[in-house]
């Protein structure tokens, strides 16, 4: 699972840096009304997909918690029976 949505947060991070270079071609920019040029159009875009990359982070903190607080289940668990290494 993080390992999925960690390559998710790459590939935004690299559009976003393609996107502010220049590398990505102006006609495969979405279309912003608001956008008075292209260099504008690309400073949008490129913050509507840092927009998504905040997204992609909390979802990789929440399940990164998910899983210290499973680990920690797990240990508390094995301690209380005695079965921790070193509690024979």
């Amino acid at each position: 699972m993080l390992n999925h949505v960690s390559e998710r947060v790459l590939d935004e991070l690299t559009l976003a840096r393609m996107t502010l270079d220049g590398e990505l071609p102006v006609e495969k920019l979405p279309a912003i009304a608001e956008a008075r040029d292209e260099g504008e159009r690309r400073r949008l875009t490129a913050l509507a997909l840092i927009d998504r990359l905040t997204h992609l982070l909390i979802d990789v903190a929440n399940v990164a918690g998910d899983a210290d607080r499973a680990i920690y289940g797990v240990v508390e668990g094995l301690d209380a029976s005695g079965r921790l290494p070193g509690n024979e």
